[in-house]
């Protein structure tokens, strides 16, 4: 039992002497190969969409699609001081033609709305 555990060190004892030995370049290389390697494997699982999965009943994500929001219509200007009155300005227009038609009050040039007389 002896010559066997000498055997067995003397074996592991030229293993290690020869990875001692080992040129440094050899030793470079063979981490390099490793770090290619590795680094591969991790792009390839970041990178991986899942569309070759095995697992059929997997969840699949949905790609997320925008869509386009109507842009609001603006009513047309109402041109009634009836109509007008009592609600919200369409516009500045129709602010302003309200103004200067149905209350007398200033025109857009600053002077005083002329109102007409009733006959």
């Amino acid at each position: 039992m002896d010559d066997r555990q000498n055997e067995a060190q003397k074996a592991l004892r030229d293993v290690g002497e020869g990875l001692t030995r080992m040129d440094l370049k050899h030793v470079a290389l063979i981490a390099f190969v490793i770090g290619v390697l590795f680094h591969a494997c991790v792009v390839y699982a970041v990178l991986d969409d899942g569309s070759t999965g095995s697992d059929p009943a997997a969840p699949r994500v949905a790609p997320v699609t925008q869509q386009a929001t109507p842009t609001p219509v603006s009513p047309v200007d109402r041109s009634s001081c009836a109509e007008i009155r009592g609600t919200d300005y369409r516009s500045e227009e129709e602010r302003l033609w309200f103004q200067t038609n149905c209350t007398g009050a200033v025109t857009p040039n600053g002077a005083p709305a002329v109102r007409p007389r009733a006959a």
